[in-house]
C-alpha cells in the first residue's frame, strides 16, 4: 500500500514545517508496515491566499496512485511509531477508513479528556473533546471523494472527519499518532491552538446534525 503524507505550509510555519517533515522521514526511516511507498508532500502558501482545505485537496490531488493519506499539520510532529501503530490498527480493523491516535500535547502529553474507545456516536455527543485531530491516516479513494471544505477557514477538519466517517468503520488507537505542539503560534497569528478552533468544531458538529435531521 502507498502512502503520500500531506502537510500544507501557512504563513510563519515554513521553518516549523521541515521539521514536520523530518519526523515524518525518520518514523519511516525504521516503519515495518503497512506501506510500501512514502511519498511527501509540503503544499505551501505563504501569503495565507489558499487555506488548509484547498492545500490538503490540492496534496491529495498531487498523488492520485496513493492508497492512504497521512494528514499532517506543519506544526506538529509524527510520532516514531505512527506506521507501526497503523499497522496493528489495520490488524484489528482492515475496512478502516481512517486511522487516529490519542490526543498527545507538548504542554499536557495524552490528555485527561482523550476519549477512548470512540464510536461516531462519540463524536456527535463529545465533539472535540479528546477525540480526533488532525495527524492521521485516512483511505484516499474515500478522502478524495470526501474532500475539505474550501470555504471554511476554522473547523475543515472536523467536518471533514464527520462527513468521511458517517457509516464507515474507523479506528481511535489508545497511542498517539502525531505529538500536538500547542506551544506554537498558529500561522494567522492567532496564538496557541484552540480557542476559535473548538468553537468552530463545535459547530461544525452541530450542522451535521441539523443536516442529519433534514435529509
Amino acid at each position: 500500500m502507498r502512502v503520500a503524507a500531506i502537510i500544507p505550509v501557512g504563513p510563519g510555519h515554513e521553518d516549523v514545517a521541515f521539521d514536520a517533515q523530518r519526523s515524518v522521514s525518520e518514523a519511516w526511516a525504521t516503519s515495518e508496515g503497512p506501506f510500501t511507498d512514502l511519498q511527501v508532500q509540503r503544499v505551501l502558501d505563504p501569503w495565507g491566499r489558499e487555506g488548509r482545505s484547498r492545500a490538503r485537496n490540492t496534496g491529495m490531488d498531487a498523488f492520485p496512485e496513493a492508497d492512504w493519506f497521512l494528514l499532517l499539520d506543519a506544526d506538529d510532529l509524527l510520532m516514531p511509531t505512527a506506521f507501526e501503530s497503523a499497522a496493528v490498527a489495520l490488524d484489528v480493523t482492515p475496512h478502516a477508513v481512517g486511522i487516529w491516535g490519542a490526543i498527545y500535547t507538548e504542554r499536557l502529553k495524552v490528555t485527561a479528556k482523550n476519549r477512548h474507545p470512540l464510536t461516531f456516536d462519540d463524536l456527535l455527543g463529545e465533539t472535540t473533546c479528546g477525540t480526533l485531530s488532525m495527524g492521521c491516516f485516512v483511505r484516499a479513494p474515500e478522502a478524495r471523494a470526501t474532500r475539505f471544505n474550501e470555504e471554511l477557514s476554522n473547523g475543515e477538519d472536523f467536518d471533514f472527519y464527520l462527513r468521511l466517517l458517517d457509516g464507515r468503520p474507523f479506528v481511535k488507537l489508545e497511542v498517539p499518532l502525531v505529538l500536538i505542539r500547542d506551544t506554537v503560534p498558529n500561522c494567522d497569528g492567532t496564538g496557541p491552538k484552540q480557542g476559535k478552533w473548538v468553537q468552530a468544531c463545535d459547530a461544525q458538529v452541530k450542522r451535521f446534525l441539523a443536516r442529519r435531521v433534514t435529509t
